[in-house]
């Protein structure tokens, strides 16, 4: 019996590298998506003048960190029963959110960034 070429076996690992940094791609699209272009949740008040108007406060169907106004305020289980379907609650699962590093103000709406980022607009 042959034994594969070792050229075949590089190949394979290729295969495997190239397809996880495509997953890792996928996830970080994803993740851009869900903090920054997801619809804004029904009466989340992400208004604000000021950086200091701003604070991470869980928010939305699931319940992940988010950047609301300071005063904003809200029980978030009976919102979930209001606003949110079995539908929206399953993607939360799936979802691989990025931990919010803090909250700055841009263009009147309050804005997460992530680590590695600077906090300045």
């Amino acid at each position: 019996m042959k034994k594969p070429s070792k050229s075949k076996t590089k190949i394979n690992k290729k295969a495997v590298y190239i397809a996880l940094a495509l997953i890792l791609l996928a996830s970080a699209i994803f993740a851009y998506f869900l903090y920054y272009k997801r619809p804004a949740a029904h009466n989340t008040d992400y208004y604000c003048q000021t950086d200091n108007d701003c604070t991470i406060k869980p928010a939305g169907c699931c319940g992940f960190p988010s950047c609301v106004n300071k005063d904003f305020s809200v029980d978030l289980n009976e919102w979930k029963k209001e606003h949110c379907t079995q539908k929206d609650i399953e993607i939360c699962m799936l979802a691989d959110h990025l931990p919010i590093e803090g909250c700055k103000c841009v263009e009147n709406k309050c804005r997460p960034y992530f680590k590695g980022e600077k906090s300045a607009n």
